[in-house]
């Protein structure tokens, strides 16, 4: 079957399930794709208050990331190949756009809607990467404000680690949790 004809619909599933869950779809589909739950299993989540927890990025949720399927955390996944290469150097949003087959608008709702996916995909707050403003906006004077993005040298080398395993990898890496 091809990807554009598959058809997804939510089931609901107990917390506890969750993991196996993924694990017979991946088996049904031949996928090596390790998905993680909208909440972890420990429990963690949004509070009270609706705060989400900051969860540092392991090279197995940077895999997941890497390898999911939603067409805007692909593009994300194509903004951590470019940090990625090199760390602790920020990239403008203007080096981006130039960088990938997007369009400045569409970029623009990615990076807007990310933290929605890091919600619901990943129960986390924190981005794997970093930013800042720089120009008007923030003082500088005769520049045009814009943001620049970065990964640090752990989340580089962490980044380049999950997108090298293969699919044997994988699964140890799956068994390991």
């Amino acid at each position: 079957m091809a990807q554009e004809d598959v058809q997804f619909i939510s089931v609901a599933v107990p917390r506890e399930y969750v993991t196996q869950v993924y694990g017979l779809i991946a088996e049904l589909t031949g996928s090596h794709v390790i998905a993680s739950p909208a909440v972890p299993e420990d429990g963690t989540g949004p509070t009270g208050d609706g705060a989400w927890p900051d969860v540092e990025w392991q090279v197995k949720d940077l895999l997941a990331l890497a390898q999911h399927r939603l067409d805007s955390v692909r593009t994300m996944a194509s903004v951590m190949d470019i940090l990625s290469g090199r760390p602790g150097v920020g990239v403008s949003y203007s080096a981006l756009v130039e960088s990938l087959p997007i369009e400045r608008n569409r970029l623009r709702g990615v990076l807007s809607a990310f933290t929605r996916v890091l919600h619901r995909h990943f129960g986390r707050s924190n981005w794997p990467m970093d930013w800042v403003q720089s120009g008007a906006a923030s003082g500088d004077t005769g520049n045009k404000s814009e943001y620049y993005y970065s990964v640090t040298e752990n989340t580089a080398q962490r980044w380049l680690e999950a997108r090298a395993l293969t699919g044997g990898e994988l699964a140890l890496l799956h068994r390991r949790g």
